[in-house]
């Protein structure tokens, strides 16, 4: 086995290790340090991350995949995440929200302000989930306006976000 391939194997292994869902204190810690691993090997990380999220986005673990994408801030998959959110499947259009208000770039802030304006209503509770974890007070009109909509869950989360 050639070195780009142990490397290439490596990034796989903290790809599995950063989705992983146990919630011990020993698998949080794992989880961690493989996402530590993956922002630092940017490189080729970023761009398996992308094509796991794109190949599969209706597997088990797109949302966590989605958020790690996030973690990376580059304005190179807002396209890819505006999509996911656009789509409004529950799991990954909220994933996709998180993670283009974590990215908060003015190309992120565009593709969410996108979502507000959708017809489906998950795709605007995704944009709340994103800008509640924020905490950006520019946000604040929009809550207001989604505390007054018609649709129960809209409010619910818009209650929940401000």
């Amino acid at each position: 086995m050639n070195t780009e391939s142990q490397y290439r194997d490596k990034i796989e292994r903290h790809i599995r290790l950063a989705v992983s869902r146990s919630g011990d204190p020993a698998s949080l810690r794992e989880r961690e340090r493989a996402v530590r691993f993956l922002l630092d090997h940017s490189d080729l990380s970023y761009a398996r991350l992308i094509q796991l999220i794109q190949d599969k986005p209706e597997s088990f673990e797109a949302p966590r995949l989605i958020e790690l994408v996030g973690l990376f801030k580059q304005d190179a998959s807002i396209a890819a995440l505006k999509m996911l959110l656009l789509r409004g499947k529950p799991d990954t259009s909220r994933a996709a929200g998180r993670a283009l208000a974590a990215i908060d770039t003015l190309a992120a802030r565009q593709a969410l302000k996108e979502g507000l304006e959708s017809d489906i209503i998950e795709v605007r509770i995704a944009v709340i989930d994103g800008v509640r974890l924020s905490g950006d007070k520019a946000w604040c009109p929009f809550l207001y306006t989604a505390l007054q909509d018609n649709n129960a869950n809209l409010r619910y989360y818009a209650v929940n976000s401000a």
